[in-house]
């Protein structure tokens, strides 16, 4: 997370943006992905919109992502523990201090 408060170079926006728009046009190849697609849509918008993605993936910046991330990184992390040593886990000021 820390390394995107920096300037992505274009080139790897670019090859991200393509994997991200290749994902989202796989999952749409099957009727069953595009039909859920469109329910979610549907319930989350109220309109069918997920023939916009690909155009907003495009539309997204490196400062996009820049301004993202560091608002993402002003507030303390979450933590999850999974497994039987919980109580074994570092504490959030501990992973805090370790951030630092």
């Amino acid at each position: 997370m820390h390394g995107l408060r920096l300037p992505i170079p274009q080139a790897e926006l670019a090859r991200h943006k393509n994997l991200c728009k290749h994902n989202i046009l796989a999952s749409l190849e099957k009727q069953e992905g595009r039909l859920e697609e469109m329910a979610r849509n549907y319930m989350t918008y109220g309109e069918l919109n997920f023939q916009h993605y690909c155009d907003n993936i495009d539309k997204v910046t490196s400062q996009d992502i820049n301004r993202v991330a560091i608002e993402m990184l002003k507030g303390k992390p979450t933590l999850t523990v999974v497994g039987s040593n919980v109580n074994e886990a570092p504490t959030i000021e501990q992973c805090m201090h370790a951030l630092n």
